[in-house]
């Protein structure tokens, strides 16, 4: 994780500007954190509040990344004509938009069925074979 703020401070050192500009946004960072020492702690001792840790530090880390590169996504070159790649001129027309969340949404129904089916069978810990 320090690797990887890092790296991104070393290439993208606007990064920081979101979170001086929004203070509040440091909270996201630091849930990350937390869910990190989260999971650290609850290995070996409770394996769901280990599994949701884990799941809050991944998605802590999205959400950081974002808040971070909001609007701006990938910046121009220095001497581009262009300002870049951001959230405006990224994104599909709406009606694209509007079909896609119809079939999104009905994908992750179905597949939320399906995963809630195989967690049902495949569910508890294992116990070997010759007992």
């Amino acid at each position: 994780m320090l690797l990887m703020v890092g790296a991104s401070f070393a290439v993208r050192p606007e990064f920081t500007r979101n979170f001086t500009a929004h203070v509040w946004l440091i909270a996201v960072p630091l849930a990350t954190v937390a869910a990190l020492a989260a999971a650290r702690r609850f290995i070996g001792r409770d394996d769901r509040l280990a599994f949701l840790s884990s799941c809050g530090y991944i998605a802590g880390i999205l959400a950081s990344i974002a808040a971070g590169l909001y609007p701006t996504l990938l910046p121009a070159l220095p001497g581009s004509a262009g300002a870049g790649l951001d959230i405006y001129n990224a994104a599909a027309p709406r009606g694209s938009l509007q079909t896609a969340l119809v079939v999104y949404l009905i994908g992750l129904a179905i597949v939320s069925a399906y995963l809630v089916h195989v967690y049902r069978v495949w569910q508890g810990k294992t116990r070997p074979v010759y007992e």
